[in-house]
C-alpha cells in the first residue's frame, strides 16, 4: 500500500464564537489570491424559495453601484473580483451564502485598490441596491418571475421532476421531502418588503460564519469581517431532525416525462449500527462516487443499462441514495441490479478496490490544498457542523478504514424504498 503523502499543518486561526458570529481564517502566503466565504443561517422554517430569491436580488447592485451593470463593471476593474451570492440546505434549514475571490492587495501596485475591495464587500453585505426605498420594484418582479420559471422548470424536465418525486414519495415527512430549491407556491404572496424584513433577519441577525483563505493576515481579516458582522447578538442554530425509515419498504412506480427511465433507490443505516464518517463515505465511494465504483462499472460499463448514475449522502441522517438514468423499460432491472451488487459487495469487496478509491481521495486532497477556494470550502464543511480542520487528520482517517469495516457499513445500508419515473418506448441510442 502506498504511502500518504506528509502534509503539512495549515495555519488556520478560529475566534471563539461570540454573540451568534464564529470565524474560521486560513494564512496562506505562498497564495496569491483571497478566497473568503460567509454564510448566515436563515430562521427555522423559512421557505426555501425566499431564501434562493434573496440571493439572486443581493446582485442587483449596491449603494455605490445601483446597477448590475454598475457593480461588474466595477468588479472588472478591481482585477476580476468576484462577489456571489447563493443559498443551499444545511441539515433542515436554510443559509444565504456569500463568496468572494479577490487578488490579494500585496499583489497589485495600486495604493487604493485593498480599500476598495473591501468597501465593495462591505456595501454588498450592508448596503445592497434593493434595500434602497427608490429601488426599482419591477427589478424585485423579474427576479420572482425568473425564478418562479426555474422552478416550473423543474417540474417538468424528465430528470428533475423524477428526483422530486422520488424525494417526496420516499422521504415521506421529513424535511429533505421538500426540494433545497423550493416550490412555486413558496413565492406567492412575497412581496418585496417581506423580503427586505427576511435579509434583517438573516444577514443581520441569523447566525454567521465566516472562513477565508490567502495571503491576507489574519489579524487583517478578523478586524474586517469582525467589523463587517457587526457586536449585536445573532440568533439560529444547525437543526437536523432523525429520519426513521418506515417499516414496510416502499416501491413507487409512474409514467416519467422523458424517453428513458428515472430511478432512485434509497438506503438508511441499520438502527443501532455505528460506524465513522470516512468509513461511511469510503462505502459510498466504492459503491459509487469513485470512478473505478461497482455501480458506475456494473450500471454503466457493464451492462449498458445506464446513461450516468449520482448520489445523495445525508451522513447525519444515515441515509444514502442511488439516483440514475436507465434505458426505456429497464428502470426495474437496474433497481434489482443495484439492490443486488450492495448484497455482493458486502460479501466480497476486495482491498484493491478500497485502495483504488484511497489512491482518489488522496490525489484530490493534495488538489484542494492547493487552490485557496477549496480550502474555504472544505473549512465551510467542518465549520458548519462545529469541527475543526485537519487535512492531516482527514486523510489519516481515510487511510486507516479497512476493508472489513467497508463490508460492514455495506451490509448495514438496508434499502427502504425504490423509486422508478417509466420512460417512453421509443428507443434510445446512447
Amino acid at each position: 500500500m502506498t504511502e500518504a503523502p506528509h502534509i503539512a499543518p495549515l495555519d488556520i486561526h478560529y475566534s471563539l464564537p461570540v454573540r451568534g458570529v464564529r470565524l474560521a481564517i486560513c494564512s496562506e502566503p505562498r497564495h496569491s489570491a483571497q478566497s473568503l466565504r460567509m454564510v448566515f443561517r436563515a430562521p427555522k422554517g423559512t421557505p426555501a424559495a425566499h431564501v434562493h430569491l434573496l440571493a439572486a436580488i443581493m446582485e442587483r447592485g449596491t449603494k455605490s453601484f445601483p446597477t448590475m451593470r454598475d457593480f461588474t463593471t466595477e468588479c472588472d476593474r478591481l482585477y476580476g473580483a468576484n462577489l456571489d451570492w447563493d443559498a443551499f440546505r444545511d441539515g433542515d434549514g436554510m443559509c444565504l451564502g456569500l463568496t468572494v475571490y479577490f487578488v490579494a492587495p500585496r499583489a497589485v501596485s495600486d495604493r487604493k485598490y485593498e480599500g476598495e475591495v473591501w468597501h465593495l464587500l462591505r456595501e454588498s453585505l450592508l448596503e445592497p441596491a434593493f434595500l434602497d426605498p427608490a429601488f426599482d420594484a419591477k427589478l424585485f418582479d423579474v427576479e420572482k418571475t425568473n425564478y418562479g420559471y426555474f422552478l416550473k422548470h423543474l417540474q417538468t424536465d424528465p430528470s428533475a421532476s423524477a428526483m422530486l418525486s422520488a424525494f417526496k414519495a420516499l422521504l415521506k415527512g421529513d424535511p429533505l421531502a421538500v426540494p433545497f430549491s423550493g416550490t412555486p407556491e413558496q413565492l406567492e404572496g412575497l412581496t418585496l418588503n417581506k423580503l427586505r424584513r427576511l435579509y434583517g433577519r438573516i444577514v443581520c441577525k441569523g447566525r454567521a460564519l465566516a472562513v477565508s483563505d490567502g495571503p491576507v493576515e489574519v489579524a487583517c481579516m478578523e478586524s474586517r469581517l469582525s467589523g463587517f458582522l457587526g457586536n449585536g447578538a445573532r440568533s439560529g442554530r444547525r437543526i437536523v431532525a432523525p429520519f426513521t425509515p418506515p417499516g414496510t419498504a416502499r416501491r413507487v412506480r409512474e409514467e416519467g416525462r422523458g424517453e428513458g427511465d428515472q430511478i432512485a433507490v434509497f438506503f438508511a443505516l441499520e438502527r443501532g449500527f455505528k460506524c465513522t464518517r470516512a468509513e461511511l463515505n469510503a462505502a459510498v465511494g466504492v459503491m459509487s462516487s469513485g470512478s473505478q465504483s461497482r455501480l458506475y462499472m456494473k450500471l454503466r460499463e457493464g451492462s449498458g443499462l445506464a446513461y450516468g448514475n449520482g448520489e445523495f449522502v445525508s451522513p447525519d441522517k444515515r441515509l444514502f441514495a442511488i439516483l440514475s438514468s436507465v434505458l426505456p423499460g429497464r428502470g426495474s432491472d437496474a433497481v434489482n441490479l443495484i439492490k443486488r451488487e450492495f448484497r455482493t459487495a458486502a460479501r466480497d469487496l476486495r482491498e484493491e478496490e478500497l485502495a483504488a478509491l484511497k489512491r482518489e481521495v488522496r490525489a484530490a486532497m493534495l488538489k484542494d490544498l492547493d487552490s485557496p477556494s477549496r480550502i474555504s470550502r472544505l473549512l465551510l464543511i467542518t465549520s458548519l457542523r462545529g469541527k475543526k480542520f485537519n487535512p492531516a487528520s482527514s486523510l489519516a482517517r481515510s487511510e486507516s478504514v479497512k476493508c472489513d469495516r467497508v463490508k460492514a457499513v455495506i451490509a448495514a445500508l438496508r434499502p427502504f424504498g425504490d423509486y422508478v419515473a417509466r420512460g417512453s418506448e421509443r428507443t434510445t441510442q446512447e
